[in-house]
């Protein structure tokens, strides 16, 4: 029970850190909570290294952008169900969400050979790219929705909505990483990675 309630109290704060809530001090950094043997502690982002502090400010501004797509009037959807198998993983795109701001993606992603005992593939945090042949200027943001097994599934939030000029785009994922990592060590799933290779997948926009 008490381990329960650490990790509730750890998960709030760190949504905290990434929404840019602090304590109010002035010319403190930004730090993330941790969830330890001793109890609380807090580590500036800083001493997690650069890769740490790029993947919270990433973070911090998917938050963002889920809220500016999320608000915006619906256009339509498109259903694209298709699924792209390549280095042990599949990526599933179910659905593509246009709205008046940008658009979100629905993805599923999971081990290829999912009760093969030798396979011990588990993708960590994917990282997508979205282009046209207008050669739009896009802005991705990818957020992890649950964990399935040794898959998952994610929302991704692109910016801006796609030209009306544009008959279709690309969206990629390029690679699954491993999270960042705070010290001391914190228990987190073995993640594999990174995970390199490309699953593509071409959606029609044009409406």
């Amino acid at each position: 029970m008490r381990r329960l309630i650490a990790s509730l109290i750890g998960s709030l704060v760190t949504v905290g850190v990434i929404l840019g809530l602090d304590d109010g001090s002035p010319g403190k950094e930004p730090a993330r909570p941790n969830i330890g043997q001793g109890g609380l502690w807090v580590t500036p982002l800083s001493e997690l290294g650069p890769e740490a502090v790029a993947f919270f400010e990433a973070q911090r501004r998917c938050l963002e952008l889920r809220g500016l797509v999320a608000r915006s009037p619906l256009v339509r959807v498109v259903a694209v169900g298709s699924a792209v198998a390549t280095a042990g993983v599949t990526v599933e795109l179910l659905a593509l969400e246009i709205r008046e701001a940008g658009a979100r993606a629905m993805l599923r992603f999971a081990p290829t050979q999912p009760d093969d005992p030798r396979d011990d593939v588990r993708p960590g945090h994917p990282e997508v790219e979205v282009s046209d042949d207008a050669r739009t200027a896009y802005e991705v943001g990818v957020e992890i929705r649950g964990r399935i097994g040794r898959g998952g599934e994610a929302e991704v939030f692109v910016v801006p909505r796609p030209p009306s000029g544009v008959s279709g785009i690309i969206l990629s994922v390029t690679r699954f990483v491993v999270l960042p990592s705070p010290p001391p060590p914190v228990p987190q799933p073995p993640f594999s990675g990174p995970i390199e290779g490309l699953w593509e997948f071409a959606v029609p926009v044009a409406g």
